[in-house]
């Protein structure tokens, strides 16, 4: 990396100048300062220093640790650092259409409740369609034919049973989560039995439907809501069986808390406190023939630090919309970091001594 002195930086701000001019201190290998969690420093820097990190996940733990979920071990501490910055990388998409986070689907004859497992594989939807239309068919407890089929015009799925008198039910809801917990409050309500208007107790926050775990509902465009009565099903949504289009990557440090209360612009699971979100948009050529696609970097993604932190290692870890780890298949990735450690600065006091 070329490495050059510059003139000093008079405010934070303009970080991405002094970088792109490579303004490293003359001697920041002897300069010190103490560094504490409970002390501050005012947002001047007179010499900043540019390292650059290529993290590549195929020099993990093969033994104990995966692609999607490793330690990477920098070979030396790094000091007084202001910044973590994501800024190139190359992240296959390599999940398989049904995986083990996709697989089962519920339905009910009668009072009898039936799952059936899809193999794990990459599907055509019509290989989909015929493979659930098999499955169903197969472990009919009442000896029901069933037919699965999406409709070409809408891109819609539809579950079939070829008696009209075969009703069935549909299970895809594991109830209801709270996504804003609103506490109780009292509101004026009206009694079912008596109509009287009387005021009760409710939760006031807000809540939405889940899926049943490992539902392969989000793939074929159904809700999370339980269908019943019918002999005919069509999915509210167009299938999708590319769901993940976009994975979280978390990046922690030796202290686990230096990376907490990053707050993602996708609201799931999977995303919260990540570093990241990348978006796993652009097609690539695959051996087999399959389409796949990789991380096209449109942004970048930089994590501030004040006080100053210090590591030797970071933990890396990718994670679906849904919270699950991605599943790699084997394939590696890498991800280009560039860390910024800034240097002679004045230390404006302790942490509670500013807010007093």
């Amino acid at each position: 990396m070329q490495q050059s002195n510059g003139q000093p930086i008079p405010l934070m701000a303009q970080y991405e100048t002094a970088f792109s001019q490579h303004v490293i201190p003359t001697d920041f290998k002897n300069y010190n300062f103490p560094l504490s969690k409970t002390t501050v420093f005012d947002n001047t820097a007179n010499t900043v220093k540019e390292d650059v990190i290529i993290v590549d996940s195929r020099f993990r733990n093969w033994d104990t640790e995966t692609q999607s979920n490793y330690t990477y071990y920098l070979g030396q501490q790094f000091d007084y650092v202001q910044s973590i910055e994501l800024v190139d990388g190359f992240v296959l998409s390599s999940n398989y259409v049904i995986n083990q986070d996709n697989q089962l689907l519920t339905f009910r004859e009668n009072s009898h409740e039936h799952i059936i497992t899809v193999p794990v594989g990459i599907y055509t939807i019509d290989q989909l369609c015929t493979q659930i239309g098999t499955l169903m068919t197969q472990e009919s407890s009442h000896h029901y034919t069933y037919t699965c089929y999406h409709d070409p015009l809408t891109d819609k799925v539809i579950i079939h049973s070829l008696n009209e008198n075969q009703e069935f039910d549909l299970l895809w809801s594991a109830g209801s989560e709270i996504l804003e917990d609103g506490g109780v409050i009292e509101t004026m309500t009206q009694d079912p039995i008596t109509r009287q208007k009387v005021i009760r107790k409710v939760n006031g926050g807000r809540s939405r439907q889940t899926y049943r775990p490992n539902s392969i509902g989000v793939i074929l465009g159904f809700l999370p809501v339980n269908l019943s009565g019918h002999h005919t099903y069509t999915s509210q949504q167009v299938y999708n069986l590319y769901p993940d289009e976009y994975v979280a990557i978390h990046i922690t440090t030796d202290n686990h808390d230096d990376c907490k209360e990053i707050y993602s612009h996708v609201n799931a699971i999977g995303n919260t406190n990540a570093f990241a979100v990348l978006d796993l948009s652009q097609t690539v050529a695959r051996p087999n023939g399959i389409p796949n696609r990789q991380y096209t970097p449109r942004r970048r993604f930089t994590r501030f630090f004040n006080p100053p932190i210090k590591f030797s290692k970071l933990h890396i870890e990718i994670k679906k919309p849904d919270g699950h780890y991605y599943d790699f298949h084997g394939l590696d990735h890498y991800l280009f970091l560039i860390i910024q450690r800034v240097y002679d600065r004045r230390v404006l006091g302790p942490v509670n001594s500013l807010f007093m």
